[in-house]
């Protein structure tokens, strides 16, 4: 059984996306997908916190857009909710989601940058400033907005990032300046550069939007050619299902041999790393042959492991 979840560029990323397009499905549904998806997570996750209010900061493009579902959805459920608009939504599908929003019967509140006070109170802050195209340093009001996010946060609110934390680069997780959050909830799949920058990510989830639904064969063949290129997650889930459990009676004799020739003179780093790994996967035997001179720090570093010195000589071959 292989892993659930794609590793993806922001290229692939888009791909992706644009396959799911021509197989039939509106960009719009995909960002109402997207949006009600993190909504509903938010309202798990946080809902001592709802209380306190939520404060989502949108942007220009798509991920704007996707905060501005999640900013009905919270309101219609009850949740006092406000928005800055750092920046004024453009894409159509942003526009359309904005419009949705505030024509809604609950009301959201807009708030500018300015009028945030410095000891403003949020319960869950919403980044939605910059999605995956993002590129370059953030500038002007998205890089003031990124700034006050990191503030409410360092001032006790969680912090929310949907699809990837605003400044980073979602294929090489390079950053300048980006949102810090405490969790990241990634659309489809998981963005390479988040786990290149785990530390501004915090724990990051995965929501299924429905990329991979079938419909008509040329479409879904594209969609297969893209997606079948991509790499896997492998994660804890996976490693469980798929290595099989030790037997009772197992003994080293049923559990497989491990030979492991490394480290030269001075540097037995790599055999203890390996060897430990090993037993601790459930093997039955591990023999080292290392460098004259390793074993001593070997035997100390993976007492369980059996070690020799490997062979100098054709003598010590043919023996």
């Amino acid at each position: 059984m292989p892993p659930s979840v794609r590793v993806v560029s922001a290229r692939e990323s888009a791909e992706r996306d644009r396959a799911a397009i021509e197989r039939g499905t509106p960009s719009r549904l995909l960002m109402q997908r997207a949006g009600q998806a993190a909504a509903e997570e938010v309202s798990r996750r946080y809902a001592d916190r709802l209380q306190s209010g939520v404060l989502i900061f949108c942007g220009p493009g798509n991920n704007g857009g996707d905060g501005w579902v999640v900013a009905g959805v919270l309101a219609r459920s009850g949740v006092d909710v406000s928005i800055v608009e750092a920046a004024e939504s453009k894409t159509p599908d942003a526009l359309a989601e904005r419009k949705a929003a505030k024509d809604s019967s609950v009301r959201i509140r807009s708030l500018s940058l300015n009028a945030l006070e410095p000891d403003t109170r949020i319960g869950v802050v919403i980044d939605a400033l910059l999605g995956t195209g993002a590129e370059g340093k953030p500038r002007d009001a998205i890089a003031e907005a990124i700034s006050t996010v990191n503030g409410l946060r360092a001032d006790g609110a969680s912090v929310v990032a949907l699809d990837i934390p605003s400044g980073l680069d979602a294929s090489s997780g390079f950053h300048e300046a980006c949102v810090v959050a405490d969790v990241t909830f990634s659309f489809g799949g998981v963005k390479r550069g988040t786990l290149l920058a785990r530390d501004c990510c915090g724990e990051i989830v995965v929501l299924d939007i429905g990329l991979d639904d079938p419909s008509s064969e040329p479409a879904r063949s594209r969609n297969e050619d893209i997606t079948s290129s991509l790499p896997w997650l492998v994660d804890g889930a996976w490693v469980k299902a798929n290595i099989p459990s030790i037997r009772f009676d197992a003994h080293k004799g049923t559990r497989k041999h491990l030979a492991i020739v490394g480290g030269g003179k001075g540097m037995p780093g790599s055999v203890v790393l390996a060897a430990r790994a090993a037993l601790r996967s459930g093997i039955g035997l591990v023999r080292s042959l290392v460098a004259p001179g390793n074993a001593g720090e070997v035997l100390v570093a993976a007492p369980s492991a059996l070690i020799s010195e490997w062979p100098t000589s054709a003598g010590e071959i043919s023996t």
